[in-house]
């Protein structure tokens, strides 16, 4: 892993990306209406994929990179984390914590 891609891309995270628990997942998804900065993020990775183009209402193209599960998202954090943003740092352990307490609940 190269230090400079992780800073790049978790500078890419701070603006554009997003942590969510729904329905018993873990879910990190980055939006774009152009595909090179998700391959650029994805290379940085390792790993996700990338999945489009889709049109919103307004006609827009949209490609997704998209992560699912507790254990891949984790790492993406753990990657990115020396860079990410309060508000991410926040997100990421707010979702976590869900998942962790929805876990215990069965």
């Amino acid at each position: 892993m190269n230090r400079e891609q992780l800073a790049c891309a978790a500078g890419f995270y701070n603006g554009e990306g997003s942590l969510c628990y729904s329905r018993g997942y873990v879910q990190l998804q980055v939006t774009q209406t152009a595909i090179d900065p998700l391959e650029q993020f994805q290379r940085a990775i390792g790993f996700g994929s990338i999945n489009g183009p889709y049109r919103n209402k307004q006609h827009k193209q949209r490609w997704y990179y998209g992560v699912y599960g507790f254990k891949k998202c984790q790492a993406i954090i753990a990657m990115l984390w020396e860079w990410l943003s309060l508000d991410k740092r926040k997100q990421a352990q707010i979702v976590f914590n869900k998942f962790h307490s929805k876990r215990k609940e069965k």
